[in-house]
């Protein structure tokens, strides 16, 4: 995140979101379970998402765990993964596990999709702040809610935690999840992170026009035409191969298309 300089030092939202996971339960718990570790450390979602989990640096995404930070006293909350450097004097297990999924959604879940497709994603989502448990279902939903009411901040987040609970990329969620994940990091200026977003759903999903689609508006912004051209016709020869694509991705495809400037030879 961003820091600026300040009168007692370094400031800025990640200096304190910093801070606040060294202070939280989770870090100093670790201490506490593994104490044969020298080293403890914790991580922001967005960091272990954007950075860890992509391969950066020689840290291996599967030694950390999801945690939940919290400091009631300091009105904050987080997802955040942990690691610890000897695990050997610690229990078997990590103590906290990726949510699970549930069979069947809460009878509020099925209202609140009823509420976004009318176009009341704040209605919505003070019905789903009455779900206490967190599972696959609710991060959809929810994420679906905070888009629709133009949260794309904490959508990403949703949608991350909604991510890590579906280890198969090629499953129909996940695909949805990672589509949605690029859309919102576009919407925040994060382009380059939504390119990589993409291009790895296609690397699992082939035939996901949609991410064609985004992939092509995307270079098309920022100036690359060859590019942006290449992924939008991949993206209509994929619906000439699929007799359900709705009419409306094709229109959009062709749309871009056409926006495309004409360069003379």
């Amino acid at each position: 995140g961003m820091v600026t300089p300040g009168p007692a030092g370094f400031s800025g939202t990640a200096v304190v979101e910093c801070f606040r996971l060294l202070d939280s339960p989770p870090a100093k718990s670790a201490l506490l379970d593994f104490p044969g570790a020298e080293l403890v450390v914790i991580v922001s979602d967005l960091l272990y998402q954007d950075v860890i989990r992509n391969g950066f640096g020689n840290l291996q995404p599967e030694d950390f765990w999801p945690v939940r930070s919290s400091l009631p006293d300091k009105g904050f909350t987080a997802n955040a993964w942990v690691y610890v450097s000897d695990r050997r004097d610690g229990p078997a297990a990590p103590l906290e596990q990726p949510l699970a999924l549930t069979a069947e959604p809460a009878q509020e879940i099925v209202e609140a999709r009823g509420l976004i497709a009318k176009g009341q994603a704040r209605g919505a989502l003070r019905l789903l702040e009455t779900v206490t448990t967190v599972d696959a279902a609710l991060l959809d939903t929810r994420a679906d809610a905070l888009i629709a009411a133009d949260d794309h901040e904490r959508a990403r987040a949703d949608l991350a935690e909604l991510l890590n609970l579906q280890p198969d990329p090629g499953s129909a969620l996940s695909a949805s999840a990672l589509l949605r994940l690029g859309r919102c990091q576009a919407r925040l200026g994060d382009d380059q992170t939504a390119r990589y977003t993409w291009s790895y759903l296609l690397e699992h999903q082939p035939l996901m026009t949609e991410a064609y689609l985004e992939l092509g508006r995307l270079e098309l912004r920022a100036g690359k035409y060859a590019t942006a051209q290449n992924y939008l016709v991949e993206g209509l020869r994929m619906i000439r191969s699929d007799r359900d694509a709705p009419d409306q991705l094709l229109d959009d495809l062709v749309q871009e298309l056409a926006g495309l400037p004409v360069v003379d030879g």
